[in-house]
């Protein structure tokens, strides 16, 4: 890559953070054209292309990347100290590609309305409410914790094992799909995390 397209990439950080930032002042646009426009494209695209791979090929992006960068800090750490503005400019380079992909496929979603806008919730409640709610919440969560293990420190172990699991979250998205059409998910594509 040329030195000044590089330099102009490893800038391009300083816009990009800009606007995510402005993004967050406006939710509405953010729900219109990225969440219920542009992301639902980008993500049953990505589904189509990897849904059919069976592990996370995040994953495996995760892990490359890792290698990747440990390799290269071991490789430039003389130009800490020889090179040190053309390293620098290499480091927000590739902070920029990545900031912009993660924005891009998924980050932008965190700017969206609330989900009790979008689901129509009641929201008309105080703090005092709230931690009254919690307060009541407590024991009944106790009370069935206590029931599972007849122990109040062990924790609660799921009944069903991770392929189970991964069996059953499509079921709950089509049960939910039934009362909120937008979250359909389709195509369908749960897997396993090699970190989790």
């Amino acid at each position: 890559m040329l030195k000044s397209h590089k330099t102009l990439l490893a800038f391009s950080i300083i816009p990009q953070y800009v606007l995510i930032k402005l993004l967050a002042y406006f939710p509405e646009f953010v729900e219109r054209y990225y969440s219920n426009g542009l992301y639902p494209m980008l993500s049953k695209l990505e589904r189509y292309a990897l849904g059919w791979i069976p592990f996370s090929f995040g994953d495996v992006v995760y892990t490359i990347g890792g290698i990747y960068i440990l390799r290269w800090l071991y490789l430039n750490r003389k130009r800490i100290r020889k090179d040190f503005k053309n390293w620098l400019i290499d480091i927000f380079a590739a902070v920029s590609i990545v900031y912009f992909a993660f924005h891009l496929f998924w980050g932008i979603n965190y700017y969206r309305k609330p989900l009790d806008e979008n689901l129509d919730l009641n929201r008309d409640y105080t703090t005092a409410e709230l931690v009254s709610f919690v307060q009541r919440l407590i024991p009944k969560a106790n009370a069935i914790h206590m029931e599972i293990t007849h122990n109040d420190t062990v924790k609660v172990d799921m009944p069903y094992s991770k392929k189970e699991l991964l069996r059953k979250a499509p079921l709950g998205y089509q049960n939910l799909s039934e009362e909120f059409p937008h979250l359909e998910y389709h195509p369908q594509s749960v897997k396993f995390s090699l970190y989790s």
